[in-house]
């Protein structure tokens, strides 16, 4: 009976670790440049006016939630190409897609037969929605980094 016991425990202990972490893998965000200002508004203005005709049909993002927290800061603001494939995405990339009528910008975890798994990283869990190519809005490719996160 105390084998039993010490066995019941144990799977038990074994389920409670299982539940209690992700149950898919956690990239490293990827994106191309991150630049770290107390000035992100301005900085990335700036940036475009100097660097606008290198960069594909950018569009700037300023971002408000902390889902990706300490990743991306709340008040950061993002050079977003809206013209980068959604076939080249690839796993860790930050994307900006459409959920319910709002921009969100979070992290790609899985590649489905639907379309892509998203993780804002400072949530307990992955979206419960799938990033299609119809709700794709961008990739990532510069952050200017709000320093004191507000």
């Amino acid at each position: 009976m105390r084998k039993y016991l010490l066995i019941l425990i144990f799977a038990l202990y074994i389920l409670f670790c299982a539940c209690s972490k992700n149950p898919f893998s956690t990239p490293e965000p990827k994106i191309d440049q991150i630049i770290e200002t107390n000035n992100s508004q301005n900085d990335c203005y700036t940036y475009l006016i100097v660097h606008g005709g290198e960069l594909k049909n950018p569009k700037i993002y300023e971002t408000r939630g902390e889902s990706m927290l300490p990743f991306i800061t709340p008040n950061s603001f993002e050079i977003v190409d809206k013209k980068f494939p959604y076939e080249n995405l690839q796993i860790g990339d930050v994307v900006v897609f459409k959920y319910i009528g709002l921009n969100v910008n979070h992290i790609l975890i899985r590649k489905t037969a639907k379309g892509w798994e998203t993780w804002g990283i400072n949530n307990a869990i992955k979206d419960d929605n799938v990033m299609n190519k119809s709700s794709y809005e961008g990739k990532v490719i510069i952050l200017f980094k709000n320093k004191s996160g507000s």
